[in-house]
């Protein structure tokens, strides 16, 4: 029976194919011109695009019959400005007009100032725009990477410079002027602007904390001028900053970790997911009715339309049978707003395709002869069956009783004639289409896949309720998987699309299916409801039996106060709340349920929303239960309150300081707990506070961090700012004083010590010591110092440093080459240095004497003639595990003979013997540091050595009780014990937990060098002269190991850093003349706090990590550079940096 019911369905589709014509969607019509930058065109990483622009979505949503996008990428206001004449056609013609704008214009402003602040630091490898742009789109390269860091510590100062406040200027005007040349074309179309979001909001590595905040500054500031445009030229703005904000998710390509650099991406540019958004944000901003996600009874759902196609409503539960189907609330098609048989109601329609075996397993009808009627059918009792088993009691209750006759109806295609039928529906609840009703355009059924419903995961074949004018064999209206309006054999099985109409009455509210009464917040105070441009709802049901009621008819408060109201007969259970709505004259605000009663008489807290504004309201209180989302939820009649707010209630401000750039211009910052406008006045500092007007327009002033640009100011001096906000009710806050720093204008110098004297020598003179040369920073602000080079008669070292902050100081060494003819060397060595665009510079006279050798004149020698003294050889026996060396090694009888022994490692002489060619022993006498004496004889000797192992001595215990064996820094502590390097802090104590001062470092590498004594002259305050570290520092200083804070102070006692512990080591060993190349191919930034580590530091912490000395903190994925360093740590870093470069 299957294959044949399948057989005849196909054959029906066959022939009906015959006639089908092609069918055509015809759009709304209007033209959309799409305007702006690479946003609009729909760019992605390598030069891809987006499978799906958000124009092309804004065209579908709108309707438009063409779209025509004109975007450029690194389109910026003035290239825009520039092509607009060129396209004046299309923006005629335009029904309406886009533009993503501003992006590129800051962007370029950001990189400007960043080249030039990488270069005043770098002006030996100067980078351009282009190159900057590249390496931040590449940081799978180490020297991007390291850029990147740099670019991190720039950025904040972009915030308030000249350069982001000249490009906004810019861009301001060159948009106004933008808008008038489109008007001037077209007048009349819409024109929707969208602001710009921040890309890199969702990142949250610690270390881009600085690129995520300089963005939302500069983009506040952005669309600040942008909204002020709107404003002005009567745009309609997409606030896409707010949607990308308020969103959560990741919007962007950008995608950044410090510990995966490789696969790092900066590209600022939305994805799909952002694409999506754009779209939904400015198709809402065009005009039209708005639906909020809660509305009152269903005033906000309607029927089928050509625009907006379905609304849907879940409703009821379905329980699958098998795997064909499965459970969970039902969704509805809402085909009309009224009742299929003109009544009020809204007409219903499942969106699957519900039933049990292969097919459905839906008879029509299989008695005995066929029932030939809807009334006792087959199909009729499974409606019936599926009312009373899929909808709750409460939701049985808000179906409609439906009576309709049906009238005769030939079908469009095929033209089968279905019967006419009076009362086919009789009260029925839930039933099946009619033909006539399954081809009903104003239902939506416009075409064949209008119809097509899925049966499971596949398309089916429904049931109507109409019945084919034949009756061999009797058959009834069936719609096919192609969506046709053919007919089956009653006795075949179908799936059944069950339909219903709503009792409007029985509906409390609507709400959004997902969100609606579930956004965050609304399960314990009452929260925002919010637009709503989705298309599905569920059900709040009246509940005639609970019979709740509150005590009190009137309320009133300010925003934030709370309202106390007295209720009874609210139910209780897990699912049961007192909830409230907060409408105004436009429908619902505010919804929340507030409370969950244990009881059902009491009492129940209510705040009234901040945000509020004044004026009345209704509070619908009610005794509700909320099933969740997509679940028909319950509840009371509305308890009616009215609520009067009056908000008398003044913002509050808080200041947030100020920087000043110049005589004219300043920053200035502050706070404010409520939105409105405020109104200042600038006066000199100290002078009386002025009375703030503020009968005008304010400036618009944000709930939160707000900045002002000042840029009119006269005179250097120090300015107060005073100010006052007003709120929307016209409420003032108290005057809030900001001062106005007075502008200092930079200095810009270095000073030198001017003259350098080596004093005289005589020709052949060996190298006179070196003198260091210091140079200090005498303006306010800091320098980057260019290396000094040789002269023509003296030799210059390196410079301690090339970054000299304010007041700090750096050094460098100088000499007299040797060799010099006799004469007087007196040559002036040039220093020079960058602040800024400003060079700076200081001279040293160098002066050195060379004279020539005085009188007298070399003495003359003689020597005897004859035969001479015999002389006999000393013979060494080769030795293992060492070396003999015999001076001399031919002699005179009586002659004294020094023998010289040296063990190698681990070993010691065990024996040392010197024979005569007879055998006999001759007598040693031991002169100390391996070496023996022994007088020649008359004849040949032989020399012997025999060297054995130095036995190993049992490791002493340590004398420190805090340092126990099984710590982790236990053979640190003790070899910088036995190697003299560090002591205890008593006989008894090691001290690991503490800190190391800077002085103590000092002292250990100076005692690792010899202890040499320097004549070197300090500057430090806080070095006393003859303490146990002074002639460290003093000798540290003058290598250029360490340095003071610039401030006159070395910090003697202060602990040192693990960073700073790493750059003395770092500087040691290249003093020393140690290899430290291996900090050249070091990639530091997989430590997760690498942006810590400070600009000077980076060099030597590179280095103390690819030689091992640094391993990390914690777990090994920290450096912790700002840490102190404690006695532990420093005694394993010197004992591994020993191990590695230091043989004693």
């Amino acid at each position: 029976m299957t294959v044949k019911k399948r057989l005849v369905s196909i054959l029906c589709v066959l022939a009906l194919c015959l006639t089908l014509l092609p069918v055509t969607a015809l759009a709304a019509g209007g033209s959309y011109l799409a305007l702006g930058d690479s946003i609009t065109t729909g760019y992605a990483p390598g030069n891809t695009a987006v499978s799906s622009p958000f124009a092309g979505q804004v065209q579908a949503m709108g309707g438009y019959a063409s779209l025509t996008n004109r975007a450029a990428e690194g389109e910026t206001t003035q290239t825009l400005k520039d092509r607009l004449p060129g396209l004046g056609g299309d923006i005629a013609g335009a029904s309406l007009i886009t533009i993503t704008i501003g992006g590129n214009d800051l962007m370029n402003a950001l990189y400007g100032y960043l080249v030039d602040s990488y270069n005043a630091k770098n002006p030996t490898k100067p980078i351009t725009l282009e190159s900057l742009k590249a390496a931040l789109m590449d940081l799978s390269q180490l020297g991007n990477q390291l850029m990147l860091m740099q670019v991190i510590s720039y950025i904040g100062g972009f915030d308030g410079s000249s350069a982001e406040t000249a490009a906004l200027d810019t861009f301001e005007a060159n948009l106004g002027g933008i808008i008038d040349q489109i008007r001037r074309e077209n007048p009349s179309a819409p024109i929707v602007i969208a602001t710009q979001y921040n890309p890199y909001r969702h990142i949250t590595d610690q270390s881009a904390q600085g690129i995520v905040a300089a963005f939302e500054t500069g983009v506040v500031h952005l669309n600040e001028r942008l909204t002020k445009v709107a404003g002005e030229k009567g745009l309609l703005v997409a606030d896409v900053y707010t949607a990308f904000r308020d969103d959560g998710g990741q919007l962007t390509n950008a995608a950044f970790s410090m510990s995966d650099l490789q696969n790092a991406s900066l590209d600022f540019h939305p994805n799909q997911a952002g694409h999506n958004k754009i779209a939904a944000v400015i198709y809402g901003a065009l005009p039209g009715e708005s639906r909020k996600t809660i509305m009152l009874g269903t005033s906000g759902i309607s029927g089928w339309d050509s625009t907006n196609g379905y609304d849907y409503i879940y409703f009821g539960n379905w329980t699958a049978p098998n795997e064909n189907t499965t459970s969970g609330p039902i969704k509805w098609r809402v085909l009309d707003d009224q009742a299929n048989n003109g009544e009020t109601g809204l007409f219903l329609l499942s969106e699957d395709l519900l039933g049990s075996g292969d097919y459905g397993d839906v008879y029509f009808d299989r008695s005995s002869g066929y029932n030939l009627d809807w009334q006792g059918s087959e199909a009729q009792t499974w409606c019936r069956n599926f009312y009373s088993s899929n909808f709750s009691a409460g939701e049985q209750s808000a179906v409609l009783g439906t009576t309709k006759s049906d009238e005769e109806f030939i079908s469009s295609i095929g033209k089968f004639v279905f019967w006419m039928y009076e009362d086919i529906l009789n009260g029925d609840k839930v039933f099946f289409l009619s033909a006539e009703e399954a081809e009903k355009s104003e239902y939506g059924f416009t075409n064949d896949a209008a119809r097509v419903a899925n049966y499971g995961t596949r398309g089916g074949d429904w049931w109507l309720r109409s019945r084919l004018n034949s009756s061999a064999p009797p058959c009834a209206g069936v719609i096919d998987y192609y969506g046709a309006v053919i007919y089956g054999d009653m006795g075949y099985d179908y799936a059944a699309r069950p339909a219903f109409n709503l009792d409007l009455n029985a509906v409390l509210f609507t709400s959004a299916a997902a969100g609606g009464k579930s956004a965050s917040g609304m399960d314990s105070g009452l929260t925002a409801v919010g637009d709503y441009d989705g298309d599905e709802w569920k059900l709040t049901l009246l509940d005639n039996s609970r019979k709740f009621a509150v005590t009190e008819s009137t309320a009133s408060g300010n925003p934030g106060d709370t309202i106390t109201l007295h209720y009874t007969g609210a139910a209780t259970g897990t699912k049961e709340y007192i909830s409230v709505i907060l409408a105004d004259n436009s429908g619902p605000q505010y919804y929340g349920r507030v409370a969950q009663p244990t009881s059902a008489n009491g009492t129940v807290n209510l705040k009234i929303p901040d945000s509020l504004a004044d004026g009345t309201y209704t509070l619908n209180v009610f005794s509700e239960q909320y099933n969740g989302d997509y679940k028909t939820d319950y509840a009371s009649a509305f308890a009616v309150v009215s609520l009067t707010v009056e908000d008398t209630i003044a913002p509050t401000l808080r200041g947030g300081g100020a920087t000043r750039t110049s005589e004219t211009n300043a920053t200035v910052k502050f706070t404010s707990d409520e939105a409105g406008d405020y109104y200042y006045e600038v006066v000199e500092s100290g002078e009386t506070a002025p009375t703030i007007d503020t009968t005008g327009t304010g400036t618009s002033c944000a709930s939160g961090a707000n900045t002002i640009f000042l840029t009119t100011l006269s005179g250097a001096g120090a300015k107060d700012l005073y100010m006052v906000a007003k709120d929307a009710v016209g409420n003032v806050s108290d005057t809030l004083q900001i001062k106005i720093p007075e502008y200092i204008p930079p200095v810009y110098g270095i000073s030198a010590d001017t003259n350098v004297d080596f004093g005289t020598v005589t020709e052949g003179y060996a190298a006179p010591a070196e003198q260091t040369v210091t140079i200090r920073n005498t303006g306010n602000q800091p320098v980057t110092l260019t290396q000094p080079v040789d002269t023509a008669s003296f030799t210059v070292g390196a410079l301690s440093s090339a970054e000299l902050a304010v007041g700090q100081t750096a050094a460098f060494t100088v000499r007299p080459k040797t060799g010099l003819a006799p004469g007087t060397y007196s040559e002036t060595l040039a220093l020079a240095g960058q602040s800024g665009t400003y060079s700076v510079g200081a001279d040293v006279a160098l002066r050195f004497v060379v004279e020539q050798r005085g009188g007298g004149s070399s003495g003359g020698s003689s020597s005897g003639g004859g035969g001479g003294t015999p002389t006999y050889s000393a013979t060494v026996t080769e030795a293992d595990h060492g070396t003999v060396t015999v001076s001399p090694k031919n002699a005179a009888k009586g002659s004294t003979v020094t023998i010289t022994v040296m063990p190698e490692q681990g070993y010691q002489l065990d024996t040392l013997t010197v024979t005569d060619s007879q055998g006999n022993q001759l007598k040693l006498t031991g002169q100390g540091e391996g070496k023996f004496t022994s007088t020649m004889p008359g004849g040949p000797v032989t020399v012997q050595a025999v060297f054995a192992p130095i036995p190993e001595e049992p490791e002493q215990p340590l004398p420190f009780a805090d340092v126990d064996e099984t710590a982790w820094y236990y053979d640190g502590v003790r070899y910088v014990y036995e190697k003299g390097l560090m002591t205890g802090t008593s006989a008894t104590d090691f001290s690991p937990g503490t800190t190391t001062s800077r002085s103590m470092v000092a002292a250990i590498l100076w005692r690792m060098a010899g202890s040499p004594q320097v004549d070197y002259v300090m500057d430090y305050a806080d070095v006393e002269q003859g303490q146990w570290y002074s002639e460290a520092v003093r000798w540290a200083a003058s290598e250029g190991i360490v340095g003071g804070y610039g401030n006159g102070l070395f910090g003697t006692n202060d602990p040192i850093t693990r960073e700073q512990l790493a750059v003395m080591l770092y500087r040691f060993a290249q003093k020393q003349g140690y290899d430290v190349s291996v900090g050249e191919n070091t990639n530091i930034l997989s430590y997760t706090d690498a942006a810590q580590v400070s600009e000077w530091a980076i060099p030597a912490l590179q280095w103390a990590c690819g030689a091992g000395l640094i391993t990390g903190t914690g777990d090994g994925s920290t450096l912790t550079p700002q840490g102190d360093t404690t006695r532990a740590e420093a005694a394993v870093l010197l004992m591994r940096f020993c191990e590695a470069y230091v043989t004693w």
